[in-house]
């Protein structure tokens, strides 16, 4: 995959600014670094009329010379933007739009978007887009109405998608793609077991000659924002399941805990809290000690705890201070390496 290339720079936000083509155009010539001479030759216009673009992206962007718009829209000041999005943001989708308006407005592109595949459904979709001068496209598109060679390469390979003009694509593809008015093109894509899952993109109206450092960046930002995407599903995703836990354990006809490697309670079912009186705020404080005890004569659990699993006899503390003898079975709690870090302890009258 293209390596990361990392460049200093102060950071500067941006506001979200309307530029027309030539404007995206002199301005990329700009932030790489051109004189207005060379931006001249390069787009075949006079060097005056480079000024005058020029003045106006100063004016647009809010910024006094060129030396502090090429800082403001700099490598390390999208890096520092695209950390900051990713910390800010706590749903998948939210993250892709963040990510999205962020690359738009960085690459001066007109339309940018993350976008999901379903290939057994032939679908893709996009939750939401950035768009500049152009239609919105979110929603569900017929996947096979818009990918053929070289997208499908792109898809199975992993390598990141060029295309400068879409009308040299086979003409049914290039016709579904003028449809949304894309002219030019890049896709980053996400590969998950050999599939792709997923893929960042950028299109433009009109052609366009893609940079080394616009592929590097823009597949340097598709795997930093996917692998938050999966971050944050899998915590929705493990929440719910322990969700699901909490109104099983407050349904059975047993006092159920957890308790972490310490043994400190970290979850009491309702049943439990209506056995001892506690809250949920105030059970997360008790050791388990203080509300269990092993019956008289009977081992300590304390000194078999290092076992896979115990049963026996304890005696559980009521709220009005009166103990009183259950059955318990207690199992380790492991976490996805099988470290132990703690116990589900299940107590029913015998």
């Amino acid at each position: 995959m293209w390596p990361p290339v990392l460049h200093g720079g102060p950071v500067k936000a941006l506001a979200r600014v309307g530029l027309t083509n030539r404007e995206r155009q002199v301005l990329r010539l700009v932030v790489e670094g051109c004189g207005n001479q060379q931006i001249a030759e390069r787009l075949t216009i006079s060097k005056r009329t480079v000024e005058t673009h020029v003045s106006t992206l100063l004016r647009k962007y809010g910024v006094d010379d060129r030396r502090t718009l090429t800082a403001a829209l700099g490598p390390a000041t999208f890096r520092a933007s695209l950390s900051h999005e990713l910390r800010a943001s706590d749903g998948s989708v939210e993250t892709q739009s963040r990510v999205a308006h962020l690359v738009g407005r960085h690459l001066a592109v007109h339309r940018s978007y993350y976008q999901e595949f379903d290939h057994e459904a032939d679908v893709t979709i996009i939750h939401r887009d950035y768009a500049d001068g152009v239609k919105p496209i979110a929603g569900a598109y017929t996947l096979s109405h818009y990918v053929g060679e070289p997208v499908a390469q792109a898809m199975r390979t992993g390598e990141p998608l060029v295309v400068s003009d879409s009308s040299a694509l086979v003409p049914k593809i290039a016709t579904a793609w003028h449809s949304l008015s894309i002219r030019a093109a890049m896709m980053a894509p996400n590969l998950r077991d050999g599939a792709c899952v997923a893929g960042l993109a950028v299109t433009s109206t009109s052609p366009r000659e893609w940079t080394m450092d616009d592929v590097t960046l823009l597949v340097e930002t598709a795997e930093r924002t996917w692998d938050r995407v999966e971050r944050i599903r899998l915590e929705a995703e493990l929440g719910e399941v322990g969700r699901s836990f909490r109104a099983l354990a407050d349904a059975v006809p047993c006092l159920v805990w957890q308790t972490d490697a310490g043994g400190a309670v970290v979850f009491g079912s309702r049943a439990l809290l209506d056995f001892t009186g506690l809250t949920p705020e105030t059970v997360r404080t008790v050791d388990w000690r203080k509300i269990a005890r092993p019956t008289p004569g009977a081992p300590d659990p304390a000194e078999h705890l290092r076992d896979d699993t115990w049963q026996g006899r304890l005696e559980l503390r009521r709220h009005d201070g009166t103990w009183q003898q259950f059955d318990a079975g207690v199992s380790p709690r492991r976490d996805d390496v099988g470290a132990q870090v703690g116990h589900l302890w299940v107590v029913h009258r015998s």
